[in-house]
């Protein structure tokens, strides 16, 4: 019985020191919220940038951390002040332009070959030069360490380190996270979205008021600007707990509604009921398994 336990014991100091050793060669980058006040009202977070830096430039920049889209892309009209970048841009036809530079997500180097640029898109002399989509981590696993503020892009884990994770399957149809989310007994496919935090859940006036019912409490407006179009959403609290899959989300935040046109013809085309973003992990690491399609919530 003893030599059983001393055995036990001893698997355990080992499997211990597998995960603290993996833990301490993690190569972690650092993210920040920034706040903003959005017609007049102020937001703690409001979106999620890393700094970053280009190829023979020692110059700090920033991009936002959008897993909303699918791509990792340049703004032209920042980018055309800088040399290192101004010189590789290639002109696909008149309205598409890509470049080719190297980019670092503060020690992680980028394995996207190629980024898009949007046209006629940001400030010229900013430091906000793009965006960080979902294809820098294609085949990859990302953490993201909300109450540290750092994610790691890893090749893989160990067993040890997975096994603190509750996990859930997720789509991937565009190469984004798609999230199949119960709410009153219905499925609805979220979009996992770190782009805006003023949004929990953001989704069609229908299920706005089929999450809300009549007696809405913790009412709330949001007007944002979304790409230089307009948007007003109504928002109140869900009056039902959220559960992606086996997942039982840890807080309950307000939902929001949009009929705005531009919004509703993405949900259509992607065949998604709304977003789900930041403030229902406020307090979590989450971990992504791009390569099989694992999202999980650390216990």
């Amino acid at each position: 019985m003893k030599k059983i336990l001393l055995i036990t014991l001893t698997l355990i100091m080992i499997s211990c020191n597998k995960k603290n050793n993996f833990e301490k060669q993690i190569n972690w980058t650092n993210f920040y919220f920034k706040s903003d006040t959005v017609y007049g009202k102020y937001y703690d977070k409001s979106s999620m940038f890393i700094q970053v830096k280009l190829e023979n430039d020692t110059t700090k920049y920033e991009m936002q951390f959008d897993t909303g889209a699918n791509m990792t892309e340049f703004y032209e009209n920042s980018i055309r002040e800088i040399n290192s970048v101004a010189s590789k841009i290639d002109t696909f036809n008149v309205n598409q332009y890509s470049t080719a530079v190297k980019l670092f997500l503060g020690n992680y180097k980028s394995q996207v070959s190629a980024f898009p640029i949007r046209k006629n898109w940001g400030e010229k002399n900013s430091k906000l030069i793009g965006t960080i989509g979902t294809n820098e981590f294609k085949n990859k696993i990302l953490v993201i360490d909300y109450p540290k503020e750092q994610i790691a892009i890893l090749d893989s884990i160990p067993s040890e380190y997975k096994s603190e994770y509750e996990f859930t399957n997720f789509d991937n149809p565009e190469g984004q996270v798609y999230l199949k989310s119960k709410i009153n007994d219905s499925i609805f496919t979220f979009l996992f979205d770190t782009g805006s935090s003023t949004t929990p859940i953001i989704t069609t006036i229908p299920l706005y008021e089929k999450f809300t019912g009549k007696n809405k409490t913790d009412i709330d407006t949001i007007k944002a600007n979304s790409w230089n179009i307009t948007v007003i959403a109504p928002g109140a609290k869900n009056k039902y707990p959220v559960k992606i899959r086996n997942l039982d989300l840890k807080s309950n935040q307000r939902v929001y509604g949009t009929d705005a046109k531009h919004t509703l013809e993405f949900f259509k085309i992607n065949k998604l009921d709304g977003l789900i973003s930041n403030p229902y992990f406020f307090n979590d690491i989450i971990l992504i398994d791009f390569k099989n399609k694992k999202f999980g919530v650390k216990k």
